[in-house]
């Protein structure tokens, strides 16, 4: 299934397009993403083959199923991590909501985290400019979470609904991941 899937950069913009969004035609998604409509639409079909979308006439909707979210959110983690520059002054690197999740959509904004030694208030500039290139490059708004390991050991009692969510959503992109113990 994954070679069929991830045959050529085509079909990674189509399946991309298609996954952010409710409902697609072969037309909005050719229009979309600059691929010819008969490519689209045969490889519109392979999504359906596969269980990734279903039609109903002239409409093509994504399928939420296990399947589909971890396609998801693989693809979320490959996008980023091509686009994200080298972040010498990070211990780690992540995804965090829905991005992490495999659930986003066009709308979401991508939540990224970013783990630190120690919180330095001179990062500010130079995590401003990362969110900057990152969301050009993507196309995405990026909202960017600095961490310290104090702050995660402190997150549970000073949030504990978002400290449940982070831990159990968050995934590693590089370098460490957050130790919960």
């Amino acid at each position: 299934m994954l070679p069929e899937l991830f045959k050529s950069e085509d079909r990674v913009r189509i399946l991309r397009y298609t996954s952010e969004r409710k409902s697609v035609s072969v037309r909005s998604v050719a229009t979309g993403t600059g691929v010819s409509t008969p490519v689209v639409s045969r490889y519109l079909s392979v999504l359906i083959h596969y269980g990734l979308c279903e039609r109903k006439g002239r409409t093509i909707s994504w399928v939420s199923s296990p399947v589909s979210t971890e396609l998801k959110r693989f693809m979320n983690i490959i996008l980023v991590d091509e686009h994200l520059p080298p972040i010498e002054w990070a211990r780690g690197v992540g995804l965090y909501g829905s991005w992490a999740r495999g659930t986003n959509t066009l709308e979401s904004d991508l939540d990224l985290w970013i783990l630190v030694d120690r919180y330095d208030p001179e990062l500010e500039l130079t995590i401003a400019e990362l969110q900057y290139a990152l969301s050009q490059k993507i196309g995405y708004d990026v909202h960017t979470l600095i961490l310290t390991r104090k702050k995660i050991r402190d997150l549970p009692s000073r949030d504990p609904p978002f400290y449940r969510e982070f831990i159990q959503d968050h995934c590693v992109i590089r370098g460490e991941g957050i130790d919960i113990t």
